[in-house]
This record gives structure tokens, sequence and C-alpha cells, in this order.
């Protein structure tokens, strides 16, 4: 089992068409991948369901993560690459996924409304409960404090996940980063987002940490050099049994670049 990776699916089923998606998650699963992240709206709605068809195809003791709270994709463009993937008129229906703004969003009341059990329903919907492991916040604004977490964690467990915060904003990241280990169980940030605010985050602490954008780093990051970043997350992952890196798959060569990593951290 690699333990240390987890399989990113944003470009499965869209960048990759679905009966390659399909194959490579199969391949992932059979060389001992057991964690996928997802969202309603990856690739371009088709990768959640992917996913649980190979799971289901390939028996595998694979756990699922997916998200809610974030904004999709323009929906012109979500539309393009449907049309250009679908591969009969079920493809064509619309994908089922969050509908809010920036003022949604701001309002700490929208967090506790009724409406997020609807949202939690649809990004899990796709996933058997014993499969599911984090429901996250994706995006996660300064408005999302203990009492939202107080009435979405219920909602999470509900569907068999445990709540956690995924790429809050740089502003808003000492928030998540305080919120209570009960409350918020996993934190998953990008790794330049990680390696800029390391003097503030006390890993140890933290129940779990998902780094993710091992392979993009931005444009500020403190280590743009890909041997440096992989030389960083090595040393991460000896430290802290915690952690570990969601690492997206778009071909067999990236696959197999994975599995190497997964042999490094483990």
């Amino acid at each position: 089992m690699i333990d240390r990776i987890v399989l990113g699916s944003a470009s499965l089923g869209s960048v990759v068409p679905q009966p390659q998606s399909l194959a490579l998650l199969k391949q992932a699963f059979a060389a001992g991948i057991s964690r996928v992240d997802t969202a309603p709206f990856y690739g371009a709605g088709f990768a959640p369901r992917l996913i649980a068809r190979a799971i289901t195809e390939s028996g595998a003791p694979v756990r699922v993560s997916t998200k809610f709270g974030s904004f999709r994709e323009p929906g012109w463009r979500m539309l393009a690459k449907r049309l250009r993937r679908a591969r009969s008129a079920a493809d064509l229906l619309p994908v089922p996924g969050p509908g809010y703004g920036n003022a949604d969003r701001e309002n700490p009341q929208w967090w506790r409304a009724p409406i997020q059990q609807a949202l939690i329903g649809q990004a899990t919907a796709p996933f058997d409960k014993a499969a599911l492991e984090y429901l996250f916040i994706h995006f996660a604004p300064c408005a999302v404090g203990d009492d939202s977490l107080r009435t979405l964690q219920p909602l999470a467990a509900a569907q068999g996940a445990r709540l956690g915060i995924c790429s809050p904003p740089d502003e808003h990241l000492p928030g998540a980063l305080t919120a209570p280990p009960a409350l918020s169980e996993c934190l998953q940030i990008h790794l330049s987002q990680f390696l800029r605010f390391r003097d503030r985050i006390d890993v140890a602490a933290l129940p779990a940490l998902w780094l993710h954008g091992l392979y993009s780093p931005l444009p500020d990051d403190p280590l743009p050099d890909l041997a440096s970043r992989e030389a960083a997350c090595v040393d991460l992952a000896q430290q802290f049994p915690q952690v570990r890196y969601v690492v997206g798959i778009k071909s067999e060569r990236s696959l197999d670049k994975l599995l190497r990593l997964g042999t490094r951290l483990a």
C-alpha cells in the first residue's frame, strides 16, 4: 500500500478521456494507491462517477475525500468540456454543483443554513459511505467559524466522512490553523502555501495535513526547484506520519512518476 500519496483527480474525465481515466484509476489502485481526492466539478463533473466505478469494478479498499463550498468553473467551460468528452446523451445532463456567490460565502449564517445538507449530499452521492474519508470545505472563507463547523461536522459524519478544510486563502489561513482539531480534522493546502507559512504551522498538532501542488509551484514559491520541493516533502514525511501528498495524474507516465514518489516518501 502506498500510504503517503492521495491520488488527485481534477483532470480525469475532462483533460483525460473517460476510458483512459478509468484505466488509470484501476492501475493506480492495483499498484497500491488507497486514497483519492475529488470534487463534484472535477473532470467537468465526470471524475467522481469514474472513481466510484473504478472502486466497484476493482474491488480495491480505496478511501475517497471530496469537497463542497467551492466555486465551480464557468458554466460555458464546463459545458465545452462535457461536449468534448460525452459518450452518451446522459453525459450532457447538468452536473449537481454548488450554486452561490461571494456574498453567500462571506455570510456566517449561510454556512449554518439547511442548504449545506443538500450540498454535502450532492458531493457525497456517488460514493458508498464506507468509502468516504474527508469532506473538505473548499476555499473556506473566514465566515466558517467554530459555530458553523459545529453545524457542518455532524452533516459530514452522517455521510460517513470527517470534516476538513481545503485551500483557505492566505489571509484566512491563520483562522483555519486555529480551528479546534475536534471540529476540523484535516487541513489541505498548497505546498507553496505551506512553505510560506511553515513557521506558523504546528504540524505535530494537526490530526492530518495534506499538501497538494508539488509539481505546480506558485509564482512566489520559496522552492521553485522541483528537486528541492521533493526533498522538502521527503523530509517532512519522515518527521510527521500525518502528512500526505495529493498528486494528480494525466497519463501512465505521470502515474509511474507518482508511484516512484510514493516509494521515496515511504
